[in-house]
C-alpha cells in the first residue's frame, strides 16, 4: 500500500494547490514493481490522488512499445508527447563468449587482476541469481590471494579492495561505501560484481566493460545494462557469456536480430572485417 504518510501529504490543500509536476525517473520500474520493486507498482494509485492537472513526466533508459503502453495506462496520461532518442552507441562494442564454468572465468579475471591491479579497466559483471554473484566473489577473492587488495597484502577494507559486490543483500551503509569507491575516476575498485539491484540512479562515467554472466531475460534489461559503459565517450565492450543459452533466455531474446554498425561493432562483424585495427573482445589479461 502507498505510505498513510505519503496519501495525507498528497491530498492536504497546502501542497494540492503546489503541485505542479508529477517525475518518475525509473518508469520502467512500473512495469517490474509487481515482482521487483513493489512499491513501484502502487505509483498509479498516488497518481489518482493528484490534482488532475498535474503535468506528469516518466523517465526511462530503454522502453519498448508494450513498455510505452503500460506506462500510460498505469499513470492514466492523456494527449502523451513522447522524446525519444535510440539507445544504440556506437562506442560500445558487443561480444558473446562460451564458457566452461565459472571457475575458468574467474581464473582468467584475476590473471588480469594480478597483473594490472589498479590499472585494469573498470568493470562490472552482472549476474541474474544471487548465488553466482556471491560464488564468483568467493572465487576471485581466493584466486587473487594477497592480490585482493591494493597496495598487495594490504588490510581488507573496502577502500583497498580491486573487487567488491553490490546487491539486495547488501547493507545500505556498504552500498553507499562501493557506489562511493567506483564512482571515483582513478578508485581501487576495478571489478563490481553485481545483481540489478545496481543501476536505477547510477552514473559512473569510465566502465570500460560490462559482462553478464547468463544473459538477461530480456533485451530490454540487456540494452540498460550494457548502456552503463562508456559513457564518457571512449570506447567501451559489453561481453555475453554463457554456458546453455536455451535454459536461461526467453525467446524474445534469443530471436532478438543483430544490427550490426560495421567495422569493429561486435564479433560478429570482426569475424569478416579485413582492416587490420579491429581490437581483440577477450577479457583482459595483460
Amino acid at each position: 500500500m502507498v505510505s498513510k504518510y505519503i496519501t495525507c501529504l498528497t491530498v492536504a490543500k497546502y501542497y494540492t494547490l503546489h503541485i505542479c509536476i508529477f517525475i518518475i525517473v525509473c518508469a520502467l520500474s512500473l512495469c517490474r514493481g509487481d515482482k521487483f520493486r513493489v512499491a513501484f507498482a502502487m505509483i498509479g494509485t498516488l497518481r489518482n490522488l493528484l490534482p488532475e492537472k498535474t503535468q506528469i513526466l516518466a523517465l526511462s533508459a530503454t522502453a519498448t512499445k508494450p513498455t510505452y503502453d503500460n506506462v500510460v495506462s498505469r499513470l492514466s496520461m492523456e494527449n502523451v508527447s513522447v522524446v525519444g532518442l535510440s539507445p544504440m552507441r556506437d562506442n560500445i562494442r558487443y561480444a558473446v563468449q562460451a564458457v566452461t564454468s565459472l571457475d575458468d572465468f574467474s581464473s582468467k579475471l584475476a590473471t588480469g587482476l594480478r597483473h594490472m591491479q589498479n590499472t585494469f579497466p573498470k568493470m562490472v559483471i552482472f549476474c541474474t541469481k544471487y548465488d553466482n554473484c556471491w560464488s564468483l566473489y568467493l572465487l576471485l577473492r581466493s584466486k587473487l590471494g594477497s592480490h585482493f587488495t591494493f597496495p598487495s597484502d594490504c588490510i581488507d577494507l573496502q577502500e583497498f579492495r580491486l573487487v567488491d559486490m553490490y546487491s539486495s543483500a547488501s547493507t545500505v551503509e556498504m552500498k553507499e561505501k562501493v557506489l562511493m569507491s567506483f564512482s571515483k575516476v582513478d578508485s581501487t575498485l576495478r571489478v563490481l560484481i553485481a545483481t540489478t539491484a545496481f543501476g536505477m540512479g547510477v552514473d559512473i562515467p569510465n566502465i570500460r566493460w560490462i559482462v553478464h554472466w547468463s544473459p538477461p531475460r530480456l533485451i530490454e534489461d540487456y540494452v540498460q545494462e550494457t548502456g552503463r559503459a562508456g559513457r564518457d565517450g571512449l570506447t567501451a565492450t559489453a561481453l555475453l557469456v554463457y554456458g546453455h543459452l536455451h535454459r536461461t533466455v526467453s525467446s524474445s531474446m534469443k530471436n532478438e536480430d543483430s544490427a550490426g554498425k560495421g567495422c569493429g561493432c561486435c564479433d560478429v562483424c570482426a569475424l569478416s572485417c579485413d582492416c587490420g585495427n579491429c581490437c581483440t573482445f577477450d577479457l583482459p589479461v595483460k
